[in-house]
C-alpha cells in the first residue's frame, strides 16, 4: 500500500512539473526522482513501473554528462516554456487554439521529416527513370541512417518530458540526443536544392538555394520536436550540424561510387545495342550480374543481423531503412552499372526519353504503394506485440523483415523497370 501511495505521489509531482516548465515558471531540481512509466500488457493491465533509461540488455550506453546538461539548462528550459506555451490545461480562448494548431503543426512536420520519407524517395526515382539522382539520394539515406543512430544508440539524453521538464503525449523511450528529425530536415533541404539545379551542376547556386531551404525548413522542425516535448533546443541544434556531416559525407561516397564507371549522371550507364552492348531484358535475363546480387543480398543481410542482435541492438529501424537503401542500390549495381557484369557491357537499356502522363501516375502510384506496403510491414513486425512474443529472440523479426523488405525493393524495382520505363 505505501509503495503505491508513494508511486502515486511521484505521477502527481509530474504533472505539475510539466505545467510548470510549459508555463514559463522554474523547473525542478535536477535531484526530483524521474517520470514513471508503466508497461501494459496484452490484456491491458498495468505491469510494474519502471524508469526511462536505456533499455535492458543494450549494452555501451554512456549517459549524457550531467553538468553539461546543467550548463544548457538555462539555453534549454526557456526556449521549451515559449515553445510549449499554453498546454498547461489552464489555457483558454485563443492561446488555447494557437497551441492545438501547433501541435497539429508539429505531428504534420514530425512524419514529413521522418527518415522513413527520406527511404521512399530513392524508390520513386527508379520507378521514374531518374537514375542518377535515385543512387545519390539512397547511398546519402544509408549514410543518414547509420550516422544519426550512433549518438542516439550509445549516449543516452533523457528525454524532456522524461524528467518533467515538458509536457507530451507522446511516449518516445529512445535517447534525446541528437534529434534525427532537424537532421533530415537538413538533409531534405540539401536533396532538394541539389535536385533543382541538377541538370546545371552549379554547386555555388545549389549550396546558396540549399542554405535558403534549411533556413525555413529546420528553425520548423525544431519548434516542431521542442513543441511535442520529445527534444531540447540543443539536442536540434546539434541535430542540424549532424544534417550537415552527412550531406558532406554521403556525397563524397557517391562522387567516389562514380570514379572509374559510366555513371547514370551522364546517362552513360546504360547498354547502347547500337555499340554493340547488351541490353539487359526480360528474354536476357542471364545478362544481369547474379553473382553481384548474391553478393550484396549475403553482405546487406548479415550486416543488418549483426546490427540488430544481442549484444549491439544498434537499431530497432536497421531492417526497413537498410531494406530498401541497400535493395536500391543492389538492383542499381546489377541493372544499372556495365563495369558490374561480366564483360562490362550488359546493363538496362536507357529508359524512354518522355513517359506519357498516364505512365507518370502509374510511376508515382506504385512507387506511393510500395513505400506505404513496406512501411506497413515493418510497423506489424515491430509492434511490440511481435516483440513481446519473440522476447530475447526478436532479432529474428527484424531479419526476417530484412528479408522482405529487401526483396520487395529490389524485384519490384527490376519487374517495373523491366516492363515499364
Amino acid at each position: 500500500m505505501e509503495a503505491n501511495e508513494e508511486t502515486s505521489s511521484l505521477l502527481r509531482k509530474g504533472t505539475s512539473y510539466g505545467a510548470a516548465a510549459s508555463s514559463g515558471a522554474p523547473p525542478p531540481p535536477t535531484s526530483s526522482p524521474p517520470v514513471l512509466r508503466s508497461e501494459k500488457d496484452a490484456s491491458g493491465g498495468n505491469l510494474a513501473k519502471k524508469e526511462w533509461g536505456p533499455r535492458e540488455g543494450e549494452r555501451c550506453v554512456v549517459r549524457f554528462p550531467k553538468a553539461l546538461d546543467e550548463c544548457l539548462r538555462s539555453f534549454d528550459d526557456p526556449i521549451i516554456a515559449v515553445c510549449q506555451m499554453g498546454q498547461d490545461g489552464t489555457a483558454t480562448g485563443a492561446l488555447k487554439c494557437a497551441a492545438i494548431g501547433c501541435k497539429m503543426f508539429s505531428r504534420i512536420a514530425t512524419f514529413f521529416t521522418a527518415i522513413e520519407i527520406g527511404v521512399s524517395v530513392p524508390l520513386l526515382l527508379y520507378f521514374c527513370g531518374a537514375d542518377g539522382e535515385a543512387a545519390w539520394f539512397a547511398t546519402l539515406m544509408a549514410v543518414t541512417g547509420a550516422v544519426t543512430q550512433v549518438p542516439k544508440r550509445f549516449i543516452w539524453r533523457s528525454r524532456p518530458f522524461h524528467v518533467n521538464r515538458a509536457v507530451s503525449t507522446l511516449r518516445n523511450a529512445t535517447s534525446s540526443f541528437p534529434s534525427r528529425a532537424v537532421a533530415c530536415s537538413a538533409i531534405y533541404a540539401y536533396l532538394a536544392a541539389y535536385t533543382i539545379v541538377y541538370p546545371t551542376e552549379n554547386a555555388l547556386h545549389a549550396s546558396l538555394l540549399w542554405l535558403a531551404i534549411a533556413a525555413l525548413l529546420v528553425p520548423l522542425a525544431s519548434f516542431a520536436r521542442i513543441n511535442l516535448g520529445v527534444h531540447y533546443p540543443s539536442d536540434c541544434v546539434v541535430g542540424g550540424l549532424v544534417g550537415i556531416v552527412v550531406c558532406a559525407v554521403g556525397t563524397a561516397l557517391s562522387w567516389a561510387e562514380t570514379q572509374g564507371c559510366s555513371s547514370c549522371r551522364t546517362a552513360k550507364c546504360y547498354a547502347m545495342e547500337s555499340a554493340g552492348e547488351e541490353a539487359i531484358s526480360w528474354k536476357s535475363l542471364d545478362r544481369v550480374a547474379w553473382g553481384v546480387v548474391a553478393g550484396c543480398a549475403a553482405a546487406s543481410l548479415a550486416a543488418t543481423v549483426l546490427a540488430v542482435a544481442p549484444p549491439l541492438r544498434f537499431w530497432n529501424k536497421c531492417a526497413h531503412v537498410g531494406g530498401v537503401t541497400l535493395g536500391c542500390l543492389t538492383f542499381h549495381l546489377a541493372f544499372l552499372c556495365k563495369e558490374a557484369s561480366a564483360n562490362g557491357l550488359r546493363a538496362l537499356p536507357p529508359p524512354k526519353a518522355e513517359l506519357d502522363a498516364l505512365t507518370r501516375v502509374g510511376c508515382l502510384a506504385a512507387a506511393l504503394f510500395l513505400s506505404l506496403l513496406l512501411f506497413g510491414v515493418g510497423k506489424i513486425m515491430q509492434s511490440k506485440r511481435v516483440v513481446r512474443f519473440l522476447g530475447s529472440f526478436r532479432f529474428i523479426a527484424s531479419a526476417a523483415l530484412f528479408a522482405i523488405v529487401y526483396t520487395a525493393t529490389f524485384s519490384a524495382l527490376a519487374a517495373w523497370r523491366l516492363t515499364v520505363v
